[in-house]
């Protein structure tokens, strides 16, 4: 199940407008990062999450940007994951981490002849898998510390 936070049009908007949906992208990160200190969790879900599923999109789309929407990917699974951890909500939470670590794991394998970027992404591939490790231990904690951007 992959999660959804864009409606039909904007997504389409993404499709049709990749240059502007990245100036999107970094608005609604920075909106839902407000959110998140201001403990507004509900709030913080829905701008992280549009961020979340337009980058996902872009991905698609855009390879000569790869490497910064896989960073930008990672982040913002992690701090969607976490508003949604304070939400109580624990299975989309995991969903979250889970989805994405599958699509680093698409990008990587689509990189076999670029052997640094494979290995950024190994690398980001392996921040998430920290993550959902945490779940399964239920030792997810509020103060990692998380490099956005």
């Amino acid at each position: 199940m992959s999660p959804t936070f864009l409606c039909p049009t904007h997504r389409d908007w993404v499709y049709f407008n990749p240059q502007k949906a990245l100036l999107y992208i970094e608005d609604s990160q920075k909106e839902g990062e407000v959110y998140l200190q201001q403990k507004n969790w509900q709030k913080a879900s829905a701008f992280l999450g549009c961020a979340f599923e337009a980058t996902e999109i872009l991905m698609t789309l855009q390879q000569s940007q790869q490497s910064f929407l896989v960073r930008r990917l990672t982040s913002l699974a992690v701090l969607l994951s976490e508003s949604f951890r304070q939400l109580n909500t624990l299975n989309i939470s995991k969903l979250i981490l889970c989805h994405a670590e599958q699509k680093l794991q698409d990008a990587a394998a689509k990189e076999r002849d670029n052997h640094s970027r494979q290995d950024f992404i190994m690398q980001c591939i392996e921040k998430i898998k920290f993550y959902i490790e945490g779940f399964e231990l239920n030792t997810v904690a509020n103060d990692f510390p998380i490099q956005v951007h």
